[in-house]
């Protein structure tokens, strides 16, 4: 268990999600596990882990750096899904319900 201290001085550019599930899987690095996240995580995120042998499959905010513009601007019709993979092997794909959502995959 980590618990929160308040804002860390040292700013390196990681946001605090990103830290906390770096610092709380450090001891699965390496192991080729699959990390399940909700959308607070990033395809940054994603990219990091998978040099260290985690794989990483949840929801995306449409916001967070490194989506592919191409899946966030694509209009869809009520049950479309539109997808892109990238030359790492990541995945984003977007689906279209009652609104948006946007996964991501490594998988």
């Amino acid at each position: 268990m980590k618990i929160y201290c308040g804002k860390e001085s040292e700013n390196d550019g990681v946001s605090i999600a990103d830290k906390v599930v770096q610092a709380l899987i450090n001891y699965l690095l390496d192991s080729g596990r699959t990390l399940f996240t909700d959308n607070w995580y990033s395809v940054g995120l994603a990219r990091k882990l998978a040099t260290r042998g985690i794989h990483l499959v949840g929801t995306l905010r449409s916001n967070r750096k490194c989506n592919s513009k191409n899946v966030i601007t694509t209009s869809l019709n009520r049950g479309q899904i539109f997808n892109m993979e990238s030359d790492d092997g990541i995945t984003v794909l977007k689906w279209s319900d009652k609104r948006d959502v946007l996964m991501l995959s490594m998988a």
